[in-house]
């Protein structure tokens, strides 16, 4: 996967290898089903879903791996 520059989670997905692509289109049924309001973006060239209080998970894909992050919500003042 050598591009860098996505415009979509699609695009990004479809760069992996098919058998990539299987696992990441089941991470983000299972993210998009968890978390049905977010706004799906590419940020930082991955995959993150966003609510309106800022990021909440993001994940992207490897050769042997699918990392993920969350980031805790942001503190009411």
């Amino acid at each position: 996967m050598a591009k860098t520059d996505f415009k979509s989670v699609d695009e990004y997905i479809t760069a992996h290898t098919e058998d990539v692509q299987s696992i990441l289109q089941c991470v983000r049924r299972t993210i998009r089903k968890a978390v049905p309001g977010a706004e799906e973006v590419i940020s930082y060239q991955i995959t993150t879903y966003k609510l309106p209080a800022g990021p909440v998970l993001s994940f992207a894909g490897g050769r042997n791996a699918v990392a993920r992050s969350a980031t805790p919500p942001k503190e009411h003042e």
